[in-house]
């Protein structure tokens, strides 16, 4: 009896800790913009939100992070939204110094702290001065 217990546990643990996924689709539509100041709003393709501290959308958050000692970006550094009037929503920020600069990274993760595959995480970028990548900027 013993032996066919631990048999059974054998086949069986493995198959219980296993999770199941989702996927998500994140395009910065329907997702809550969380402001510095405290302010919160709901994106949907007609407004631009700046002085965006942290975006949540489908279990996952992105969060601007400055360099250190600075917790505010100038205004208009970090924007989610309408961003090129264009009635697409979008994630945008300044990396430079100076200026609007601020940006030294964008922390993504899932808010319940599951594991995170990156297998299908894709994003795209335009150049410096603005326009479609010609490269692999």
């Amino acid at each position: 009896m013993k032996l066919k217990l631990a048999y059974a546990l054998g086949i069986i643990a493995p198959v219980s800790i296993v999770q199941p996924s989702y996927a998500a689709l994140i395009d910065f539509t329907g997702g809550t913009v969380y402001q510095f100041g405290g302010s919160t709003a709901t994106t949907d393709t007609t407004r631009n939100y700046a002085n965006v501290d942290y975006y949540e959308e489908d279990g996952v958050r992105f969060d601007y992070i400055g360099p250190p000692g600075n917790p505010f970006p100038p205004v208009g550094a970090n924007n989610i939204g309408n961003y090129y009037n264009v009635g697409n929503d979008v994630i945008h920020g300044h990396w430079d110094e100076g200026g609007f600069g601020f940006l030294e990274s964008i922390v993504v993760n899932k808010i319940d702290g599951s594991s995170f595959d990156l297998n299908y995480f894709k994003i795209t970028t335009n150049t410096a001065i603005g326009g479609a990548a010609v490269s692999d900027e």
